[in-house]
């Protein structure tokens, strides 16, 4: 992967593209995709054009891709103060008989990330993510995985974050989710998100 074109990779959308919102829920289209409409990974590709690790992120990506499938994992972009960063979030709301887990990860990507941390996939997480910045493609170990567990007696979908770390785990905040919104005509969404933040360090 010498040459690296994210325009070359952008694919358009097609009317058999499954519809599914950052839960990974599936939800009506307001409208059907334009003909010339692109799949969102296009601007994930453009991302690695801009950050100059097109080649890095775009072999990584293909092996995430290659262990998960299409349509499978929700992605984020990051601007910190070190620069610029990707999380990657993997659902399994099946939990103990989930499909994949966080060693699976660690496995499709031993070949372009290094980890030392120990994951425990007994644990009934519904989801874990992984943050990666520039160092970690450069071979520096991936010092997270977050993963999040349900919350227990809570009336609306929600979880509740842990940081594994080499220290072990540590909460880190709640996520609430609602799958009804009061205005739909105002909001089309099937879904609000509200993130409380504990405590930074």
């Amino acid at each position: 992967m010498t040459n690296w074109d994210a325009k070359a990779r952008a694919q358009f959308s097609r009317p058999s593209d499954m519809a599914l919102d950052f839960c990974l829920w599936p939800y009506q289209r307001p409208r059907p995709a334009a003909d010339d409409a692109l799949r969102t990974s296009a601007l994930l590709y453009k991302s690695f054009e801009v950050a100059n690790l097109g080649p890095e992120m775009g072999a990584l990506t293909n092996a995430i891709m290659n262990a998960w499938g299409r349509f499978a994992t929700v992605w984020g972009m990051k601007w910190g103060d070190t620069g610029p960063s990707w999380e990657f979030y993997f659902y399994d709301y099946e939990r103990g008989d989930r499909k994949y887990g966080i060693a699976d990860f660690l496995s499709a990507t031993k070949g372009h990330l290094s980890c030392n941390l120990t994951p425990d996939d007994t644990l009934p997480y519904f989801m874990f993510s992984v943050e990666i910045e520039p160092r970690h493609l450069t071979g520096v170990p991936l010092d997270q995985i977050d993963i999040y567990m349900g919350n227990p007696g809570s009336t609306v979908s929600s979880g509740i974050c842990y940081g594994l770390t080499n220290d072990g785990y540590e909460m880190r905040n709640f996520y609430f989710s609602s799958t009804r919104c009061a205005r739909p005509n105002r909001f089309r969404t099937n879904s609000l998100n509200l993130c409380i933040y504990l405590w930074r360090r």
